[in-house]
């Protein structure tokens, strides 16, 4: 086996490794993948292949697993968002509360959304982005619209 093919053979594995999603969001690339292990049988070795078979199918079955977190995430306010005055809550509450609801979209977005948010198939492709942005001008209207609708000008200056 040659130098060439053991630095490819180490590339495809780390690949893999640190860039699963690579993988599992391109059936092309996997294709290829198989493409080029089974021209590869024969001239390379057994166990190489299979180490790379290996690291393709443990980045494969890593999109189905949930991430789990090491802390518990506190309980959002109870009342309903719409009733929530943004004068009258603690600023750090608030941020924490934004956070969270922040926090629900931001997690899913996937690498590959950033690239694709204005493109012409972004309802498809970059759909946790565009919630993201949903929720953030949501939010900034309600800011505004608590703010200029405060009678008492020390408390929207606040």
């Amino acid at each position: 086996v040659s130098t060439q093919s053991t630095g490819v053979i180490n590339l495809l594995k780390q690949w893999l490794r640190d860039f699963a999603l690579d993988w599992q969001s391109n059936q092309q690339l996997v294709d290829r993948l198989g493409g080029y292990i089974k021209k590869a049988k024969g001239n390379l070795g057994e166990k190489m292949l299979e180490s790379v078979e290996a690291a393709l199918n443990k980045a494969l079955s890593e999109s189905d697993k949930e991430v789990t977190y090491v802390w518990k995430e506190p309980s959002p306010s109870t009342r309903p968002f719409s009733e929530l005055d943004v004068l009258y809550l603690h600023p750090e509450e608030l941020a924490r509360q934004l956070c969270l609801l922040d926090w629900q979209i931001w997690r899913k977005i996937k690498p590959w959304e950033c690239l694709a948010w204005n493109k012409p198939d972004k309802e498809r492709n970059a759909k946790n982005v565009l919630t993201m942005i949903n929720q953030f001008n949501h939010i900034s209207a309600w800011v505004a619209s608590n703010l200029v609708t405060e009678e008492q000008l020390k408390k929207r200056a606040k």
